[in-house]
């Protein structure tokens, strides 16, 4: 009996370090994205992005994941296609509720 409680519970535990961590990341990601849109506008957003899609698998030296994710990465062209970065906060907004 008390095993199949404590699976239980290891389960939803899991699922809210899961969840837990996939908002740290969207929280961290749309920080370091909109920081770098203030100093440098699109262009700095753009290299932030960039870093964040491709160059964070390498650094410190390796075994990260890629801090944003493909749909993510596709929002942000639309934002940056349209000149509006209310499109990217937004997303993240939306999908943090």
């Amino acid at each position: 009996m008390d095993n199949e409680l404590n699976k239980e519970y290891e389960k939803e535990a899991e699922a809210e370090e899961r969840k837990f961590s996939d908002e740290f990341r969207k929280q961290n990601v749309l920080e370091k994205v909109l920081y770098c849109y203030d100093k440098k506008g699109w262009k700095g957003a753009k290299k932030m992005v960039q870093f964040a899609r491709e160059d964070v698998k390498d650094a410190f030296g390796g075994g990260y994941d890629e801090d944003l994710t493909e749909e993510e990465y596709k929002i942000f062209l639309k934002a940056e296609e349209e000149r509006d970065i209310e499109i990217f906060i937004d997303y993240f907004i939306e999908s943090l509720k």
